[in-house]
């Protein structure tokens, strides 16, 4: 294991905007000296070679890449210019002509529509700040960034606000003039003003108090006002730096694409294609305008499960991953939630958001690495529901990569892994030589990722169901014979959050028709699968206790008590898996007496046992009768 440097963005990437000088004006201003000598006439030959002068000044290193906006008659001279003035660089033309212009000759049409003129120069036409950053956004983050526009009137404040933040860390965002303005060679020239005072405007934000900008200021103003390292004017050019890493939150499939388009090396190692999930048994709730909020029926539209390897990935601990300045679908809990959120990046808008800063110099894993992180690293309900629900792919995986190993982080840094995920990774057959803790940022050579085939309130896949059910059979039969009671009462302490608080009345209602009251914490892994596993009637609080539904071999009764503020449906899902009856009695929630009191997923709540209590009782006489099947509506055919 070795240290490599701090970055985002991948090993062989150079961020040149960080070692060079601030740009030249001597040349353009020259240049601008002899003109003022002669007529001010504009010709495509001279465009060019203002436009030209402009880009040597700045002198660009090798390996960057740049942006370059011009409004030219003939943007594709520039662009047949540019491998000779700019050697080495990645560089994209943004034409603002017009259609019918001979700068859209070819490329009329769709801002999509690109010419690649030479090798590493790419001319696209764009005509509007919207535009302008779908296509900036689609390509490397660039080292540069330059508006050389000689109309006056270019909207040239929504193009910056739009691509400043596309920069690369350390990046420059420069306005030029490539022609003297009406003041002459020594005066400010009034196109790059505008940009100016807004750059100013910007930085005297950075002043304010935190709960006025937040009030007053939009996310991308914020944004952009941190962002903004320095500036640096002309006369007739402005330079602005910018500070800071921006990466984009894409889907699945539109982030691979856009990976690719960066250079970003990956494949497909298998592809199940999307089918329906049919759920099983029978479903009966307290309220039915509650479980039409939460429980939408089935069946349910299963999209495709992908096991892909990508390369040069910066990994931080809680499931960030983030490829060619792409955070990968991977690095979500939820990845069919809109919008894409991770708890480690602050979204400034749509599909963009501030990645963390890196200290230090990134740990270098070189190999291979099956992703299995989560954001909520070490918590058991998360562990079950969404890790294991990765391991789908594992086989196929091993078989391409042998020494493969599984990357995971703690809960807490420095701390150990929670030895039941030890114990669940062994019970599916990968052992702690095969597990790798990442305690802080690495550059991981190559990264394994496996679509997560539980994503609840959106679909269980069949392939999530196979994974519990080899983990399953591997801790049941470690259990032994241990005496599994046939009637259950999953429990919760009562330090914990979403506490029933009349618990031990609803409690004292289960034992005394014949529940054995237990407390999972208390029992072994083993004996949480075998208990699981064999009763035929399980009852319990919604939450982590009951997701152990995912250790069912078959159709229960099953019975959740749940807050109406408690938003997820693992337990819908997964008991649906196997069949059966369910059972959901809904509880009112109790907003705490705080000044600043949780969200309301973790308050506390009452069973309301006027309410429910005659439909729980006829129900607990049914089971202990023997009969396990509550009357409710099909939840699925089957």
């Amino acid at each position: 294991m070795t240290l490599a440097r701090s970055s985002w963005f991948p090993a062989g990437r150079r961020a040149s905007a960080r070692r060079e000088p601030a740009p030249r004006e001597s040349a353009p201003r020259e240049s601008a000296r002899r003109e003022s000598a002669r007529p001010a006439t504009s010709t495509p030959a001279g465009d060019v070679a203002r436009v030209g002068a402009l880009l040597s000044a700045l002198g660009v290193e090798p390996g960057s890449s740049m942006v370059v906006v011009v409004d030219l008659p003939r943007p594709d001279e520039l662009a047949s210019a540019l491998p000779d003035l700019c050697p080495g660089v990645e560089v994209t033309v943004l034409s603002t002509a017009e259609p019918g212009t001979a700068a859209s000759a070819g490329t009329a049409g769709a801002a999509s529509t690109a010419v690649t003129v030479r090798a590493a120069v790419t001319v696209r036409p764009a005509r509007s700040a919207a535009q302008m950053a779908q296509v900036v956004a689609a390509g490397p983050s660039p080292d540069v960034v330059l508006d050389a526009r000689g109309r006056r009137n270019g909207q040239r404040q929504e193009v910056f606000d739009a691509l400043f933040l596309e920069l690369v860390d350390g990046g420059r965002y420069v306005v030029a003039a490539p022609t003297p303005g009406p003041g002459g060679v020594d005066a400010v020239d009034a196109r790059i003003l505008p940009v100016t005072r807004h750059v100013e405007r910007l930085r005297s934000y950075r002043s304010w108090r935190p709960e006025r900008r937040r009030r007053e200021l939009s996310d991308v103003v914020r944004a952009l006002a941190d962002a903004v390292a320095g500036l640096e004017l002309g006369r007739r050019t402005v330079v602005v730096r910018k500070s800071g890493v921006h990466v984009r939150l894409l889907p699945d499939g539109e982030a691979q694409r856009v990976i690719e388009r960066r250079g970003g090396p990956h494949r497909e190692l298998e592809r199940r294609p999307a089918t329906t999930a049919e759920l099983r048994g029978t479903l009966w709730t307290s309220d039915d305008a509650v479980r039409a909020r939460r429980l939408r029926p089935g069946p349910f539209p299963v999209p495709d499960r992908v096991c892909a390897v990508f390369e040069d990935v910066v990994c931080a601990p809680r499931q960030l991953a983030v490829a060619r300045g792409v955070v990968l679908p991977t690095a979500y809990h939820k990845p069919l939630r809109a919008p894409l959120q991770h708890q480690a990046v602050r979204q400034v808008r749509a599909g963009l958001a501030r990645a963390p800063q890196l200290e230090g110099p990134l740990v270098e894993l070189p190999g291979t690495y099956f992703h299995l992180d989560n954001e909520y690293a070490g918590h058991y309900g998360h562990v079950i529901t969404q890790d294991l629900a990765k391991l789908w792919s594992w086989e196929r995986a091993v078989a391409e990569y042998p020494d493969l190993r599984v990357l995971v982080s703690p809960a807490l840094h420095g701390a150990p892994l929670p030895g039941y995920t030890v114990e669940l990774l062994e019970a599916f057959g990968i052992g702690r030589e095969r597990v790798t803790v990442l305690e802080r940022p690495a550059r991981v050579e190559r990264l394994v990722t496996s679509t997560q085939a539980f994503q609840q309130p959106v679909f269980a896949a069949p392939e999530a169901r196979e994974v519990w059910a080899r983990v399953t059979r591997s801790l049941v039969e470690r259990a032994g014979d241990v005496e599994v009671p046939e009637r259950v009462f999953v429990s919760r302490r009562s330090s914990m959050r979403r506490r029933c608080l009349n618990g031990p009345e609803v409690e004292e209602l289960f034992s005394g028709a014949g529940f054995a009251v237990v407390y999972p914490e208390d029992l072994s892994l083993p004996e949480q699968a075998a208990y699981f596993s064999r009763a035929s009637v399980v009852a319990g609080y919604a939450g982590s206790a009951l997701l152990n539904f995912v250790y069912s071999d078959g159709p229960a009764t099953r019975i959740v008590l749940a807050s109406t503020s408690y938003h997820a449906a693992n337990e819908y899902f997964l008991a649906s898996q196997h069949g059966g009856d369910l059972h959901y009695f809904w509880c009112e929630p109790v907003a705490p007496q705080v000044e600043r009191p949780p969200r309301d997923f973790h308050w506390d709540y009452r069973l309301d046992l006027d309410r429910d209590g005659p439909a729980l009782r006829a129900l607990l006489d049914r089971v202990g009768e023997g009969g396990g099947e509550g009357g409710g509506e099909g939840v699925a055919a089957g």
